[in-house]
């Protein structure tokens, strides 16, 4: 029995119509991941162990997420604890050892309230009423807050104490990867983080 010539016809057709559907929608993802990248962002393979990425509508509000994060970095903030530890320098001789753990840290997400920290221990010694740093130990950054969809990565740290002994320079950074899918596409979007910090005795 032959088929009907219009069957094959419309069959035809729409292998034709499903072929140029899939060629635009090609295009289509081609055109959207090329302006994403233009925007900024780089297109991700996956998703990081430990990151839940933020589900975002469209690319503009993504871009209005992005203004808010740029705009609401917070103040820098630092506090100094000391520990006073007891150590075989101070039992041995009159120089006394002060460890002062300093903390600096701001509001990098204002959204979640998420923060970029920067610790170190500043070893302080003493011999009479002379003071001196003479040591600097545990430089180290971390993210705290809530951050689902940030992660730090590429994180340097270093510390410089002056001539005089008076002064330390405290520094540490890396890079901030926020994690989006804009209209089912997974990219992140970078920014750089840092402190540099001073401490005197």
């Amino acid at each position: 029995m032959k088929k009907p010539r219009w069957s094959l016809a419309l069959w035809t057709m729409l292998a034709v119509l499903l072929f140029m559907h899939g060629v635009q929608a090609d295009h289509a993802a081609g055109l959207t991941c090329a302006k994403l990248e233009q925007m900024g962002y780089q297109i991700a393979k996956d998703v990081p162990a430990g990151i839940e990425p933020l589900t975002v509508g469209s690319l503009e509000d993504a871009q209005k997420l992005i203004r808010q994060l740029r705009s609401g970095r917070g103040k820098l903030e630092w506090s100094d604890e000391a520990n006073h530890p007891t150590s075989p320098l101070q039992m041995a001789t009159a120089i006394a050892i002060d460890v002062r753990t300093l903390h600096y840290s701001y509001v990098c997400n204002p959204v979640w309230r998420t923060r970029f920290n920067l610790w170190a221990d500043v070893y302080v010694a003493a011999s009479g009423s002379f003071h001196w740093i003479d040591e600097v130990r545990n430089v180290r950054v971390a993210l705290s807050g809530l951050h689902p969809f940030i992660q730090l990565v590429d994180t340097y740290t270093d510390s410089y104490i002056y001539p005089n002994q008076q002064r330390t320079r405290i520094e540490g950074g890396g890079t901030l990867e926020y994690y989006l899918f804009i209209q089912g596409v997974l990219v992140y979007y970078s920014e750089p983080a840092y402190i540099i910090a001073y401490y005197s005795i």
